[in-house]
């Protein structure tokens, strides 16, 4: 999920949903060929992004003129799962490569990319670290959640060192991080719970 300007955008399988906050309107748009749509950002123009994880990986966009395309097709996005815009680059924490269908563990782990907006090109930004979920931005670098493992992971803005923040259960799915209560929550998937967890500094 995503907020933009008072409307909440949801990941649907193979559609976005929008859903105006304040009056409770909800439109579908459908993503063509889509198989697995998974976490959504935006730009500051309105414009949406969603990975799509499974089947093949790729990325969506829904334009701020309501048109729904297939924005990025590559195998080099290692099965996009989290998603983060910050400025000229999309932000990417992906699965992995060599899916074992049955078990969901890959052969190689994921790693965080990002993509410049402009030209498509992908850099990585972390070494292979999990099969990964939620991103979101913190005030000096970003919060990431391995969903196999179960564990919160901090990837360190200045030299883009990953250390672990949070031991928790299999499961730990995207999250949420409020910069003014310096606060993150992880939902638990397997668990039905809802965990919040503030920044001590």
């Amino acid at each position: 999920m995503y907020i933009y300007k008072g409307k909440l955008y949801v990941a649907d399988i193979d559609e976005i949903i929008e859903i105006n906050i304040k009056t409770r309107r909800v439109q579908s748009f459908q993503a063509p060929e889509a198989t697995f749509l998974n976490d959504v950002t935006a730009d500051k123009r309105g414009n949406v992004y969603v990975s799509n994880t499974f089947g093949f990986s790729g990325i969506y966009k829904l334009s701020k003129k309501g048109k729904v395309y297939l924005w990025m097709k590559d195998d080099k996005l290692n099965m996009p799962n989290g998603l983060l815009i910050d400025e000229k680059d999309l932000y990417v924490a992906n699965w992995g490569i060599d899916l074992n269908p049955e078990t969901y563990v890959t052969k190689t782990l994921g790693n965080v990319l990002k993509v410049n907006v402009k030209d498509k090109s992908i850099t990585p930004v972390s070494q292979s670290i999990g099969n990964l979920d939620g991103l979101e931005k913190t005030i000096h670098g970003h919060f990431i959640t391995d969903w196999l493992s179960g564990k919160l992971l901090y990837l360190n803005g200045a030299n883009n060192q990953v250390s672990e923040a949070l031991d928790l259960p299999k499961g730990s799915a995207d999250i949420g991080f409020d910069k003014a209560t310096k606060m993150v929550y992880i939902p638990l998937m397997l668990d039905g719970k809802l965990l919040g967890y503030r920044l001590s500094k």
